[in-house]
């Protein structure tokens, strides 16, 4: 017998025994390997049950106000069910129909195989499975980007992203801090929410059609916002005063503005537009900084800086919030010093 004959016989005898594949979006066959499930999607995932234990997992994030239509449609050599938790347990199972979230937050579906009987060769064992609102909305946008921790630069997983032009519809990010929210055109506030995070708001023109990207980075609630440093705490006349701020607060982000300002000893205040740009502060008209430099003063210390104790001002707001200044409790701010003697 030639080799490639025996081949092909031993693969016959093995596809009799059993054909199984496992499919692209393995492995998932644990909680914390859930996929997204993203909530009236039109494109199809096709999944496989590839073997007798295999099991799938799935993470949405759904509202208690809506009624959601789940479809499971499946080949003929497996039997699939889904059962339903929330962030603890196990609360209900079933294999398509209608369902309501018992309160707003994140599920999970686990997709397993009721049919253990042994097959001589399992085959058909794709499915797809879909979850939509009642009265599937019809999107003309989309928005799109990644979340990142403002401080560290991480990705951010389970963010819930929201938008006022489609109210009730939320999408979470996922391992690498990705999102994908489709949304109606217009101008619309996106919202963005974390336990652990400070929520972010911003206005986005969202145009028909075409995608857009938002990136958009979060403060961690617990971590007050580094303030600018001088690589001295005293100077004296004569000698270079030098200010920096962290530059990883600076990468580029949407939603985001900050404020710089410095104090001096005789009340003066100014703010810091850009690089060595002092302007005497109008409270009603602060100027947000515009710079993508980190050094935000770089000049020799003159007559006009008095001997005291100097104040670094940093505030970081939301680009929603008017009058950043007479609202500082919706943004995050702090104050470093130095001293010229």
């Amino acid at each position: 017998m030639s080799g490639l004959k025996a081949i092909i016989i031993l693969l016959g005898l093995q596809h009799q025994l059993v054909f199984a594949f496992s499919d692209i979006y393995e492995p998932d066959n644990k909680r914390d390997q859930a996929n997204i499930l993203y909530i009236n999607n039109d494109q199809r995932q096709q999944h496989t049950l590839h073997s007798l234990t295999d099991q799938d997992w799935f993470k949405f994030y759904a509202n208690e106000l809506d009624t959601y239509e789940i479809s499971l449609k499946h080949g003929a050599d497996i039997d699939p069910i889904i059962q339903i938790y929330n962030e603890t347990s196990l609360i209900e199972e079933k294999k398509q129909g209608d369902w309501n979230a018992p309160s707003q937050g994140f599920y999970y579906f686990k997709v397993i195989d009721q049919n253990t009987k042994e097959m001589p060769c399992r085959k058909e064992i794709q499915y797809e499975l879909e979850i939509n609102t009642g009265g599937k909305p019809t999107f003309y946008g989309q928005i799109q980007g990644y979340i990142r921790d403002a401080i560290y630069g991480d990705s951010v997983e389970d963010v819930v992203i929201s938008n006022s032009c489609r109210r009730n519809y939320f999408v979470p990010s996922d391992k690498n801090g990705h999102y994908i929210l489709p949304s109606n055109k217009g101008n619309c506030e996106l919202i963005a929410e974390k336990e652990a995070y400070k929520p972010i708001i911003c206005n986005v023109e969202i145009p028909e059609l075409t995608p857009i990207q938002v990136n958009l980075a979060l403060l961690p609630i617990d971590q007050k916002i580094p303030t600018p440093f001088t690589f001295k705490q005293t100077y004296h006349r004569g000698e270079r005063l030098h200010v920096e701020i962290d530059s990883k607060l600076l990468s580029p982000q949407t939603c985001v503005r900050y404020y710089f300002g410095i104090g001096y000893p005789n009340g003066r205040l100014f703010i810091i537009a850009d690089k060595n740009k002092l302007e005497l502060l109008n409270p009603n008209a602060p100027i947000a900084w515009i710079s993508n430099d980190n050094i935000l003063i770089d000049m020799p210390i003159n007559e006009t800086m008095p001997n005291g104790e100097y104040k670094l001002y940093i505030l970081r707001s939301a680009e929603t919030i008017e009058q950043a200044l007479k609202n500082i409790h919706k943004g995050e701010w702090n104050v470093g010093t130095f001293k010229i003697n």
